[in-house]
């Protein structure tokens, strides 16, 4: 990210944050975030090199009035900021647990707007990079929210929300070692989950939630509860593609 460009994020995060009206387009935002996140996966701290960022995140989180699309832009940079330990403390000292706490969002009224919906999934897929955000993600109980919105109505939130339980399931399974491609990103290397009790505690609760719901819902008692199923069969084959993946690349789970 050249000065220049910093130089030039205040005035921009100053008129993102004071615009109430609709954006015409939000291409310039995801321009924004791939710039985010290419510094992120260089191994560089957005939160350092664009101080900005943290004020203006607080202040669409705070200031519920902000355009959906500014908002869903916020909730994923916030999760980008957090999916590194360092960026995770310094947003969970301020308004992490408000920017991810779907209620605050259904007060504002906001939920039902996909937007917001899609904003606050793929933010959490971008902050699940580590064990300080799962067991956030765990304590906050997260999974049912996300489990919910699985058969949602909008086919991009029940695909994202798809591809976020999966995300959970393959990369925080404990004690594994797992090389793999994503789609569109790079390579990543997931080393540094841990085997100890408390964590392995949370993945079994995670995993028991999501094995319940699949089982619920592979089964349903009125025909009202088949969209749910196809959308679990979605999820499960979507998960068994991720596998197969791992394994033919270089995997230990």
């Amino acid at each position: 990210m050249d000065r220049e460009c910093v130089s030039l994020l205040p005035r921009v995060c100053e008129v993102l944050r004071g615009s109430g009206s609709s954006l015409p387009d939000d291409t310039s935002l995801e321009k924004l975030l791939d710039w985010f996140t290419g510094l992120t996966e260089a191994g560089g701290s957005v939160q350092e090199t664009c101080p900005c960022l943290l004020e203006f995140i607080s202040a669409v989180v705070l200031k519920t009035s902000s355009d959906p699309g500014i908002i869903c832009f916020t909730l994923k940079l916030s999760g980008l900021i957090a999916s590194t330990e360092d960026g995770f403390k310094t947003l969970q000292g301020s308004v992490l647990d408000m920017a991810f706490n779907p209620q605050h969002w259904r007060d504002a009224g906001l939920w039902e707007d996909p937007c917001i919906r899609i904003g606050w999934i793929q933010g959490l897929r971008n902050m699940l990079q580590h064990s300080k955000a799962f067991t956030f993600f765990v304590q906050a109980d997260f999974i049912v929210p996300l489990l919910q919105l699985q058969t949602d109505s909008s086919l991009f939130v029940a695909s994202a929300a798809n591809q976020t339980l999966a995300h959970t399931l393959v990369f925080f399974q404990p004690g594994g070692n797992v090389t793999f491609m994503e789609p569109g990103k790079v390579e990543r290397t997931q080393t540094s989950i841990s085997d100890e009790e408390p964590f392995s505690q949370d993945y079994s609760s995670v995993l028991g939630t999501i094995s319940q719901f699949l089982k619920e819902s592979l089964l349903p008692k009125e025909n009202t509860r088949l969209h749910q199923s196809q959308q679990v069969l979605k999820l499960l084959a979507l998960l068994l593609a991720r596998a197969g993946s791992l394994s033919g690349t270089s995997c230990s789970l």
